[in-house]
C-alpha cells in the first residue's frame, strides 16, 4: 500500500507543478497585455498593491477570475 500511496502523492505533486507552471504563464501573459490605462489596468494596480508583487497578483487573478 505505501507504493500505491507514494505513487499517488508523486503524480499530485507533479499535477500541482504544471498547474503552477500554466498559472504563471497565463499570469506572465496577462501582464505583457494589459493596458495600464484602461479601467481594468488601473483597477488590477489598485489590487496589486495588496500582494507582494504584480506577479502575485495576476497569478491570483488568472486563477480565480479568469479561468
Amino acid at each position: 500500500m505505501d507504493t500505491y500511496d507514494d505513487l499517488l502523492a508523486a503524480l499530485r505533486a507533479e499535477v500541482t507543478e504544471v498547474e503552477e507552471r500554466d498559472e504563471r504563464e497565463r499570469a506572465q501573459q496577462f501582464l505583457a497585455a494589459l493596458d495600464p490605462e484602461s479601467s481594468e489596468g488601473m483597477w488590477f494596480d489598485a489590487v496589486a498593491e495588496t500582494f507582494p508583487s504584480r506577479l502575485a497578483a495576476a497569478i491570483a487573478y488568472v486563477r480565480d477570475v479568469k479561468r
